[in-house]
């Protein structure tokens, strides 16, 4: 624990001062020395990276008709330690985006909001603050006719496992197996039909927390009771319980990692997270490995795009032992450690897909929040979702003749 994380936690903990964070800003610039973000072993042994070495970033530029207005622009700032809002920001000055910061918590959020066209939401971490952030997007969308990023059905689709695992069902996606309840007599009945170990997940939470393994019916029926108890089961968050439910998936016997497949609009990257010793957890352990990804999965990954996304999403899968992908969880937004997205044979870049199911490798370092506002504005602003998704990803899909084209790398 840093310093300041230190006083922090004296001054909220101890002293019962109020938990008030201030904004953290970063700076964003068109070039990076990329080794101060990313491990000596991340891009394996080929890697094309040289220390100390400024590298230009991709200019993520929307190629904007004039016969469309841009639309004026408020941004909310997070506090997190590496901030959404200042890469936001910077995307938004590149394209000459009319911008102003939107401050969501004073009394008079509404009348401010009354003067753009589009909120950009900068999330924070807490379900406190996503509850609070839910409420004025129906207000903003449904009452006021302004839009938002994300939009309400994503948003209510954000770090809500049980909402996930229930649309991936639907669409017959293939999600692990997994148990949801929130019937106490039906989940006392089910307990000991399931197959152990499984693992348990509250709704909330990132990076592994409130995720167990779970070895027997008996410490099946100690989470149960807990959870529907009166006041539900504690969680790592201090004003938030798993009260009146379960979840418990399947654990999957394969390989000891998690692959991430990032997709936004027709830009493809992703790596593997692989499980620190002795834990069955990868995400939030990490250890991070960007290598190649299988074709498998990218196809799994725009199945998921196509029904649940409106210009981008993040798709966690792990393979059993079969060999099969099965989909763990999903992101909505996720957060850039470092511009290198992905790599092959140790070379930064993304697959661009193409209409006829061709990804094509392209060489290329950018921060993910500039890669998926691009999408946004290009599929909502430009078109419509509902229309590239059509145009574009429909048909690979449903033909299924996805292959790469890693010409780049040679």
């Amino acid at each position: 624990m840093n310093l300041s994380r230190l006083k922090r936690a004296v001054s909220v903990r101890l002293l019962r001062r109020p938990d008030i964070r201030e904004i953290t800003y970063e700076e964003v610039g068109d070039e990076a020395v990329i080794s101060d973000y990313i491990g000596d072993d991340e891009l394996g042994d080929s890697s094309k990276i040289e220390k100390g070495k400024k590298y230009r970033l991709l200019d993520m530029i929307i190629d904007w008709p004039d016969s469309i207005e841009k639309p004026r622009v408020g941004l909310t700032m997070d506090h997190n330690s590496r901030p959404h809002w200042v890469k936001y920001e910077h995307f938004l000055k590149k394209n000459s985006i009319p911008y102003e910061v939107f401050d969501l918590r004073t009394s008079d959020w509404l009348d401010k909001a009354r003067k753009l066209d589009l909120i950009i939401w900068s999330l924070d971490s807490g379900p406190w603050e996503h509850e609070e952030i839910k409420r004025k997007i129906s207000i903003i969308e449904n009452n006021m006719g302004i839009r938002s990023f994300p939009g309400l059905h994503e948003m209510m689709l954000y770090d809500n496992k049980l909402m996930e695992v229930e649309l991936l069902r639907f669409y017959g996606l293939p999600v692990a197996e997994t148990f949801i309840s929130h019937s106490y007599k039906e989940t006392e009945e089910t307990i000991h039909r399931l197959t152990y170990p499984q693992v348990s997940k509250m709704s909330k939470g990132s990076t592994s927390e409130e995720v167990f393994l779970v070895e027997s019916p008996k410490a099946a029926m100690k989470i149960a009771r807990s959870s529907f108890s009166r006041y539900g089961r504690k969680s790592h968050w201090p004003c938030v319980r798993q009260k009146d439910y379960v979840y418990f998936q399947r654990f999957v016997e394969g390989d000891k990692y998690d692959l991430r497949i990032l997709v936004s609009s027709n830009m493809i990257t992703g790596y593997f997270r692989d499980c620190p010793d002795r834990d069955f957890r990868a995400s939030g352990g990490h250890k991070v490995r960007k290598t190649d990804i299988p074709i498998e999965a990218i196809e799994i990954a725009l199945k998921v795009f196509y029904h649940l996304s409106g210009s981008s999403i993040a798709v966690d899968m792990i393979r059993n032992a079969k060999g099969e992908y099965k989909i763990i969880e999903l992101s909505q937004f996720t957060w850039s450690r470092t511009p290198v997205r992905m790599s092959v044979d140790g070379h930064p870049g993304f697959y661009l897909l193409h209409k006829d199911g061709k990804l094509e490798f392209k060489h290329g370092m950018f921060w993910n929040e500039d890669e998926i506002l691009k999408a946004y504005f290009e599929m909502n602003y430009l078109s419509s979702p509902e229309t590239w998704k059509k145009e574009n990803i429909l048909p690979v899909i449903e033909k299924g003749n996805l292959y790469k084209d890693l010409s780049a790398c040679k």
